[in-house]
């Protein structure tokens, strides 16, 4: 809960700087950003975002300030987002010093089930874009 509860806490604050604070042009520009920015389903892609540790948080919450998502509307996502990465840590990390085999499988299999997220919400994005492409093409 301590850890859920802190990543909450420092998404929303992000999330509150970045309304107030202009960025770099190059942060702007960032793939993953316009990625994020972009998707058919905004929200829900906030919350994918916030799942995947290989995303950086910070993209994550500058996406939900230019997609004009409240902070009280942001504060759901950021939460379910944030919940399975915390859970995986702070009982993760101890199952390996308390060497629990049968955690340790449990994380692993959660782990892949968060990439897998990631994998099918890219190939959604990617087959959702080439159809609006598509369609503006064909008028």
């Amino acid at each position: 809960m301590i850890s859920w509860s802190g990543n909450i806490l420092g998404n929303l604050a992000v999330a509150l700087l970045f309304s107030r604070v202009h960025l770099s042009q190059k942060l702007k520009k960032h793939q993953l950003l316009q990625k994020l920015l972009n998707q058919p389903h905004p929200r829900l892609g906030l919350i994918i975002g916030y799942m995947i540790p290989a995303i950086p948080n910070a993209l994550v919450n500058y996406s939900g300030v230019r997609l004009k998502v409240s902070l009280t509307q942001m504060l759901p996502l950021i939460a379910l987002g944030m919940l399975p990465c915390s859970f995986i840590y702070a009982f993760g990390g101890n199952a390996i010093f308390s060497e629990n085999l049968t955690q340790l499988v449990i994380f692993a299999i959660l782990i892949i089930i968060l990439a897998l997220i990631s994998v099918g919400a890219h190939q959604h994005h990617k087959r959702a874009s080439s159809q609006i492409k598509q369609k503006q093409l064909s008028e």
